[in-house]
């Protein structure tokens, strides 16, 4: 199906993320959620780890991708990227 699978450990050890480049979709689970504040994106508090959880996010920011679903919240469909890297 062409998906990858992106190691994000933080948010627990064996986390991960699923990439769709030909798509450009990636689907992050808990790694990080929408803002409260409207833009942009926020680490759970209840990660694990919180270092390895933002390492795992500039992993993520290297990515190709327009729309990001997260599990948590909106889906950002159009310029999420632009978003996480903020």
């Amino acid at each position: 199906m062409g998906l990858a699978i992106i190691p994000t450990p933080g948010h627990t050890p064996g986390h991960i993320a699923v990439h769709d480049e030909a798509g450009g979709v990636l689907v992050v689970g808990d790694a990080i959620v929408p803002s409260a504040r409207g833009r942009g994106f926020d680490l759970l508090p209840t990660s694990e780890d919180l270092p390895q959880t933002r390492a795992s996010v500039g992993i993520l920011a290297g990515l190709s991708f327009d729309t990001l679903l997260p599990g948590h919240g909106f889906p950002i469909i159009g310029g999420a990227w632009e978003e996480l890297t903020e």
